[in-house]
C-alpha cells in the first residue's frame, strides 16, 4: 500500500503535502468545505482499495466509484454490544440510562448461533414478552418495538452474502435504507473488512450519525476494532464529518491524520483549535478557521501542521500549486463538460480578474524598475563628470610643472580615496505589518536583541495581531533588506536594529 500520498499544496509557499497513511478524518461546513473532494482525490491518488457509502438523498461526489451491490450478514449481530446500538440510534440516547434494558438484551443474545440470529432474539424477546408482567414486560415491550424496525427491511431488500470490492473506490448506496439498517450495513461491511480484507480503507461517511459521542450505534463495536487491529496489515478508517464535537471521542483517538475546514460555530472553532498540535501563540486565529475557503484546510499530518489547498482528483498538480500561491483565482469545483483548460475549470470572470491583476503587477515592477534604473543612470553620469573634471586639473598642473622636472623628480604620492556617506532614511508606517514590526521593535522594545515572541506580545499591546507565519515572513524580509540584524542559533533566532544606523520614530 502507498505510504504517502500528495493532498495538495501548502498555502502560500506552493510546495507539496504529503498523507501518510494512518486513520484520518476531514471535517468542515457540508458544501463549503471540500469534504467529499479531498476524500475522493486522497483515494484516487493512493490508488487504494476503499469501501464508501452513500448514505443520503442528492449526495453529490464519489460518481466514478465501483457499485457495490447492498451486503447484509447477520451473523455477527448476536453479540449484545450491537443490538445494545441498535437499539441505542433507534432511541437516540444510551440504553444504558433505562433500567434494566441492559441486563435484558444480555440474557436475550446469550448462546444465540446461525445465519439469522435476529430472528431467534425476536423470537425469545416475545416469549420473554409474554412470561414477564410488570416492569421487565416494559422492557421487552421496548425492545420489541425497536425490532420492528428493522425486522421488514431484512425481507423488504435483497441482500448480498458476499462482498467483492474491485481495485480502487468501491461506492454502496444505501439512500433508500433507515438509519437504523443503514448502520446495520455499514456494521456488516465493517466486519466484513476486518475478516475478510487488507490494504483497505473503510470511509465512514456522516460519522457524527454513525459514531456519535452521546448515543449508542450498532456501528461503534466493529469500527473500534478495525481502528485498533486493522493497521497492522493495510486498513485503516477515514471519517468524515461535518463536526467533531458530535464525534464519539474513542475514534478519534486513534486518529493520527486531521484535515480541518470552515467552521462557523463558535464551539466547534473551539473543538476545532483544541486538536492542532501547536502551542497557542503560534495557532491559527479563530477567524481564520471561519474564513477558509473552498478546497483549503488546516492539515495536522502526524507532527506537521501546515495550511493547504487540496489538489482535486481533475486537477493537475501546477494548477493547484498556482491556486495554493494565490497566483490563480478557481474554485474548486469539478468541470462540467466542455468547459476545462488543460484540466482545470475555467471561470471567465475569475480568470480574467487574474490576468489583468497579472498585466498590473508586471506593468507596475517594470516602472519601477526603469525609474530606479535610471536614477541610477543619473547617479553614474554626475561621478562621471566630477572624476572628468579632476583629472583635466591634475593634467594641467602636470603640465604646468613641466615633465622633465617630473621624471627628474621621481616622488612618492599616497593614494587618496574619498568616500562618500549618504544618510539614507526609511519611512515606514504602522499602516503596514513592516512598520508595525519596526515601531514595536524601536519605540516598545529599545531597539535591543528580542525573540520572535517579544515581538508579537508588543504588536498586540497596539491591538495589532497578525498571524505569527506573517510575522515570520515579514521580519524575513526586513533582515534580508538589511533594516533588521537577525542573530543567534537557527532554532532560536533574536533580532536588533542596526547599531550605525539612526533610527526615530515620529508620533502623529
Amino acid at each position: 500500500m502507498t505510504q504517502q500520498i500528495l493532498l495538495g499544496f501548502e498555502v502560500p509557499t506552493g510546495k507539496p503535502v504529503q498523507v501518510p497513511m494512518a486513520h484520518l478524518i476531514v471535517t468542515g461546513m457540508t458544501q463549503l468545505s471540500g469534504k467529499t473532494t479531498t476524500l475522493e482525490a486522497l483515494l484516487t491518488r493512493g490508488q487504494l482499495t476503499a469501501l464508501t457509502f452513500r448514505t443520503k438523498r442528492g449526495e453529490l461526489g464519489f460518481e466514478s466509484a465501483h457499485q457495490v451491490p447492498l451486503f447484509f450478514d447477520q451473523r455477527g449481530l448476536a453479540h449484545w454490544r450491537v443490538l445494545e446500538g441498535l437499539l441505542s440510534s433507534t432511541l437516540e440516547e444510551k440504553v444504558q440510562r433505562e433500567p434494566g434494558v441492559r441486563g435484558a438484551i444480555i440474557r436475550l443474545c446469550s448462546g444465540v448461533t446461525g445465519d439469522k440470529p435476529l430472528d431467534m432474539i425476536y423470537k425469545r424477546n416475545q416469549e420473554m414478552l409474554t412470561a414477564s408482567k410488570g416492569f421487565m414486560r416494559d422492557v421487552h415491550e421496548k425492545i420489541k418495538a425497536y425490532l420492528d424496525l428493522v425486522m421488514p427491511q431484512l425481507t423488504k431488500w435483497q441482500f448480498t452474502g458476499t462482498l467483492n470490492l474491485e481495485p480502487g473506490l468501491n461506492m454502496m448506496d444505501l439512500e433508500e435504507l433507515s438509519d437504523e439498517m443503514q448502520a446495520l450495513v455499514i456494521f456488516a461491511c465493517t466486519e466484513w473488512v476486518s475478516r475478510k480484507c487488507k490494504n483497505t480503507i473503510l470511509v465512514i461517511v456522516e460519522a457524527w450519525h454513525f459514531l456519535p459521542q452521546d448515543r449508542g450505534s450498532p456501528c461503534k463495536p466493529a469500527v473500534e476494532k478495525l481502528m485498533r487491529e486493522g493497521a497492522v496489515i493495510g486498513n485503516f478508517v477515514w471519517i468524515d464529518s461535518q463536526d467533531l464535537r458530535g464525534v464519539d471521542k474513542k475514534f478519534l483517538r486513534q486518529v493520527d491524520n486531521w484535515i480541518l475546514g470552515r467552521q462557523r460555530d463558535p464551539r466547534e472553532i473551539d473543538s476545532t483549535l483544541d486538536v492542532i498540535p501547536l502551542a497557542k501563540r503560534l495557532k491559527p486565529q479563530p477567524e481564520e478557521i471561519m474564513q477558509l475557503k473552498l478546497g483549503h484546510f488546516i492539515a495536522c499530518l502526524h507532527d506537521d501542521v501546515k495550511r493547504v489547498y487540496v489538489q482535486p482528483a481533475w486537477m493537475d498538480e501546477t494548477q493547484a500549486a498556482q491556486i495554493a500561491r494565490g497566483t490563480v483565482l478557481v474554485p474548486m469545483t469539478r468541470p462540467e463538460p466542455g468547459a476545462k483548460l488543460g484540466g482545470l475549470h475555467v471561470d471567465e470572470a475569475a480568470l480574467l480578474k487574474a490576468v489583468h491583476q497579472t498585466i498590473e503587477q508586471a506593468k507596475s515592477e517594470l516602472e519601477n524598475r526603469m525609474s530606479r534604473m535610471a536614477s541610477e543612470f543619473n547617479t553614474v553620469l554626475r561621478r562621471l563628470e566630477n572624476d572628468t573634471a579632476g583629472q583635466l586639473l591634475q593634467l594641467k598642473e602636470i603640465v604646468h610643472g613641466g615633465i622633465i622636472g617630473l621624471v627628474n623628480n621621481i616622488a612618492h604620492t599616497e593614494e587618496e580615496w574619498r568616500i562618500k556617506h549618504t544618510e539614507k532614511e526609511l519611512h515606514l508606517t504602522t499602516e503596514t505589518i513592516h512598520g508595525q514590526i519596526m515601531y514595536a521593535i524601536v519605540n516598545d522594545l529599545e531597539g535591543r536583541q528580542v525573540n520572535m515572541g517579544q515581538i508579537q506580545e508588543a504588536m498586540r499591546e497596539h491591538s495589532w495581531t497578525p498571524h505569527i507565519r506573517s510575522i515570520q515572513m515579514n521580519m524575513a524580509n526586513l533582515v534580508a533588506k538589511g533594516t533588521l540584524v537577525k542573530e543567534g542559533p537557527a532554532n532560536e533566532p533574536v533580532y536588533r536594529t542596526p547599531k550605525k544606523v539612526k533610527l526615530t520614530v515620529e508620533k502623529t
